[in-house]
């Protein structure tokens, strides 16, 4: 006050957790790839937080919701939510001109991150799995195998997107917003000239949900226990370093954005590399 410096709280007394997390919601994140993911994080959010003023907020309402959080979902799940509610609160201070009382947001911290699956499909598993799936759905299985591509990025990839003479496919909006060339294996041009012409522009014309529902109901229809799609990646990155390519190589095709991200994914089979060691 004797600086003639004065700070006004009453914004933050005003507004809730609530608030300020659907304002991001309606304001940012549809310019985001993982709004639809994010949707379900702002219920969570608005549910258990969301009465809370933005001026009452602290470190020990966090760390409470972090803990009950991590008895029903895991770890990476609650980094996830609370990581949308720090951006929020980001957006609140900087954008919005809602001053927080000490001056920074409230800080937690963040719960461990689970060591990762390193689930890969046996022969047998993926012969069970071709069989019981619809010729695209096969067609889709080995070409995530032989690319180690995301479900979302082959759902999005268009006829026009394949270059045929260089062997290489255009992703155009991968999950770290950038684009890449993936190059092709003779077995992946062969997969995408068998694949039916009456599916239009799209190459394989499925959405994302319905893969993960076709793939699952070829799991169950062949008895095969905890595998999803997502372990097809994990396979197609773990068979690139079997065949000897280097980190920086693998990363190129599978679009890792940092090669720690890549480390979980190589998990090689004891088998395999004892042919190298001769």
């Amino acid at each position: 006050m004797a600086r003639s410096v004065v700070v006004d709280y009453s914004l933050a007394e005003r507004f809730t957790v609530a608030d300020i997390v659907q304002r991001y919601a309606t304001e940012i994140l549809p310019s985001k790839r993982s709004c639809r993911q994010e949707s379900s994080r702002v219920r969570e959010l608005t549910r258990r937080l969301g009465h809370i003023s933005l001026a009452r907020l602290s470190s020990l309402d966090l760390s409470q919701y972090r803990d009950e959080r991590l008895k029903q979902v895991a770890a990476q799940t609650v980094i996830h939510e609370l990581g949308l509610l720090n951006r929020a609160l980001k957006a609140a201070t900087l954008d919005w001109g809602i001053a927080l009382p000490n001056g920074s947001i409230p800080r937690v911290r963040k719960p461990e991150r689970s060591r990762g699956r390193d689930r890969r499909p046996s022969g047998d598993e993926l012969e069970k799995l071709l069989d019981r799936s619809d010729p695209v759905m096969r067609v889709v299985i080995q070409f995530a195998i032989e690319t180690g591509m995301r479900r979302g990025e082959l759902a999005e990839l268009v006829r026009s997107d394949v270059c045929y003479n260089k062997r290489t496919i255009l992703v155009r909006h991968a999950k770290n917003g950038e684009t890449r060339f993936v190059p092709l294996s003779t077995k992946a041009v062969s997969l995408l000239r068998k694949l039916p012409i009456n599916l239009g522009d799209s190459l394989f014309a499925m959405p994302p949900h319905r893969i993960s529902r076709r793939f699952l109901k070829a799991c169950r229809s062949g008895g095969i226990l905890d595998l999803r799609f997502h372990d097809l990646r994990h396979e197609a990155c773990s068979r690139l370093f079997e065949k000897g390519l280097n980190s920086m190589e693998v990363s190129s095709i599978s679009g890792h954005k940092t090669l720690q991200m890549l480390k979980r994914y190589t998990h090689l089979r004891a088998e395999d590399l004892v042919k190298k060691l001769g």
